[in-house]
Parts: C-alpha cells; structure tokens; sequence
C-alpha cells in the first residue's frame, strides 16, 4: 500500500509540475506576441520538456541510486539516442543564431510538438544513460 501513495504521490508532483509549466509556457506565448521577444518561449519550450523526462525517469533513478553501488555513462546511449534527440529540441533556439539554410532538416523538425516530444524522450535518457557498474 506504500508503494501505492509513493506512486500517486509522484503523479501528483508530475501533474503540478506539467500545469504549472505550461501555464507559464502560455503567459511566455502571450508576452511574446506583445512584445515579439521569443527568446524566452523558446527557451522555456526546450528546457520544460527536458525537465519532464527527467522527472518521468527520476523514481526509477532514485530507487536505482539507493542500492549505493559505483555509477558509469552508458556512453553508446548517451550519444547515439543522445545527440539526435539534443539536435531537434534545441533547432529553435540555434535558428536565432544561425542561419536557417545552414541548419540541416530545420524545416521538417521546428514544430513544438516535435520539440516536446524529442525533449521529454532526451530527458529521460539522459538520466537512464547512468548505469550501475
């Protein structure tokens, strides 16, 4: 039954976490329309989904991380999932310093769903990228 509260209870720090940023992410969007200052929407729309994944992996890296064993980076997962997944989640913020016709497949990729999802998926290998020796 413990097992139980601690789930719901992470849920629930999941869910008020989701709200409160995409509440915050929605002023973001509405004070760059009046403003036309995008930079921090888009930097707010790459790093939230980041922290989202973080967080879905976390209970799983905590109860992995009490067992107090040595840590290494699975490196192979790290940069093979790692640096595509980093590359579609941050082309926006690079579209404000770099050209878009020097940016390979920025068309095809800088959509804010593709973002989300590439950032919540990046997020969570980061963290599942330590192993336990």
């Amino acid at each position: 039954m413990r097992e139980v509260w601690k789930y719901l209870g992470w849920m629930l720090l999941i869910g008020l976490v989701l709200w409160g940023g995409l509440t915050f992410q929605h002023h973001l969007r509405l004070e760059a329309s009046r403003n036309f200052e995008m930079w921090p929407f888009f930097l707010f729309s790459t790093l939230f989904p980041i922290i989202l994944g973080v967080l879905l992996r976390l209970p799983r890296f905590i109860k992995e991380h009490k067992a107090g064993k040595g840590w290494k980076v699975n490196w192979v997962k790290l940069l093979i999932a790692g640096i595509p997944l980093c590359y579609v989640t941050v082309v926006p913020l690079l579209a404000h310093f770099i050209p878009l016709q020097y940016l390979p497949f920025t068309l095809e990729i800088m959509h804010i769903e593709s973002m989300a999802i590439t950032g919540i998926i990046l997020g969570y290998i980061v963290l599942d990228s330590l192993v336990e020796r």
